[in-house]
């Protein structure tokens, strides 16, 4: 019960934060923070993929203080591993979306008969 009510405590001080606005100081220190506090609110946990999560945080990482904040215990080769790692997957995601569609194209699934 008290992780619920922290969660809707949460959630409501991010709400309220969207709705009256930031500040100047918080542009300033945390150009994107509005963006960060607006897609944790609408994008479920249970919806996320970690893929695209892991992406996000990478990008953010080079141009957030947020994010370097929050990363500041990882070292320079744990984020250059995790940016290989994360390029691995995306060439292994084209590769096999690459051999499906050769697949549905030699099986003439392709094609769509109205």
């Amino acid at each position: 019960m008290e992780l619920q009510d922290a969660r809707l405590l949460s959630r409501a001080l991010l709400e309220e934060y969207l709705t009256l606005g930031s500040t100047d100081d918080d542009i300033l220190m945390w150009p994107n923070l509005r963006n960060m506090i607006e897609y944790e609110l609408d994008t479920p946990w249970i919806a996320r993929m970690d893929h695209l999560d892991h992406q996000k945080w990478i990008e953010e990482s080079k141009a957030s203080p947020l994010y370097l904040g929050k990363a500041s215990f990882y070292s320079a080769d744990l984020m250059q591993l995790a940016e290989e790692h994360f390029e691995s997957l995306q060439s292994t995601y084209k590769r096999e979306l690459e051999e499906l569609t050769r697949w549905s194209e030699a099986w003439a699934l392709a094609i769509v008969k109205e």
